[in-house]
C-alpha cells in the first residue's frame, strides 16, 4: 500500500493563500498540510463545521493547480487497492435504521468501518449501544476480517471532534488569554531584565571609583 510516510516532505497549508474560513476550520481539525488531505474522504471534509460544497470546491481547485498529485482522500483509494468494497446500502444483514445512520455519517462500505471507533459511532443520532452490537454480530459473523476502529490512521474520522460555536467560541478565549499571560511574563522578564541592567552598570561605576 502506497502510504504517506511521516518523514516526507509536506507542504504547510498558508494561510494567505486561502480564505479565512477555509484555513481557521481545517487547522481546528488539525490539517495543517495539503499533503493530510489525502487520508480525509470528500464526505469528511464536508462534514467539518463552518465548511461547504464552497469551500471543498477552492481546495480542490487550488490543488489542481498548485499540487496536482494531491488529491482528497487519494491515500484511502489508494490503500483500498483492487479490493472490492462491499456497500452498506442494500445490505440483508442490517436493520435499515442502522443503514440510514450509518450512510448518514458518510459510511457507505462496511470497509470503512475501520476507520471509526465505536465511541464515534455512537455519537451519530438514531444509533445507539443495541445498534452497535447489531453491527458488531454482522461484522464478526459475515465480515470477520473488518474490525470497527481498527485502522491507526492520523486522520480517522473520530479524530474529527466537531465542536459548537459556543464551543470554538471559548477555545478561542482561552487561547487569546494564554496569550496574553505570556505577553504579560515577558514584560515583566524584561522589567526585570532592565533592573539587573541598572544595578550592574551602578556596581560597575562605583567599583570604578574605589
Amino acid at each position: 500500500m502506497n502510504k504517506i510516510k511521516d518523514s516526507e516532505t509536506k507542504t504547510p497549508i498558508l494561510r494567505e493563500t486561502h480564505s479565512n474560513r477555509l484555513w481557521v476550520c481545517l487547522k481546528a481539525e488539525g490539517i495543517t498540510n495539503y499533503e493530510d488531505l489525502l487520508s480525509i474522504t470528500e464526505s469528511q471534509f464536508l462534514r467539518i463545521p463552518n465548511l461547504g460544497r464552497k469551500s471543498l470546491n477552492e481546495m480542490k481547485e487550488y490543488l489542481r493547480f498548485h499540487f496536482p498529485h494531491i488529491k482528497i482522500g487519494k491515500s484511502l483509494e489508494m490503500d483500498s487497492g483492487d479490493v472490492p468494497m462491499t456497500p452498506i446500502r442494500g445490505s440483508d444483514y442490517l436493520t435499515v435504521r442502522i443503514i440510514n445512520a450509518l450512510i448518514t455519517k458518510g459510511i457507505n462500505f462496511y470497509e470503512d468501518l475501520i476507520y471509526h471507533s465505536e465511541s464515534d459511532l455512537l455519537r451519530q443520532a438514531n444509533f445507539g449501544r443495541k445498534s452497535l452490537a447489531e453491527l458488531k454480530d454482522v461484522l464478526e459473523t459475515c465480515y470477520p476480517n473488518i474490525v470497527i476502529g481498527s485502522a491507526k490512521h492520523k486522520h480517522e474520522p473520530q479524530s474529527f471532534v466537531y465542536k459548537s460555536p459556543s464551543e470554538e467560541a471559548r477555545l478561542l478565549e482561552e487561547a487569546n488569554s494564554t496569550i496574553r499571560e505570556l505577553m504579560f511574563a515577558m514584560r515583566v522578564m524584561e522589567g526585570a531584565l532592565a533592573q539587573a541592567k541598572n544595578y550592574l552598570e551602578k556596581n560597575g561605576k562605583s567599583n570604578a571609583h574605589h
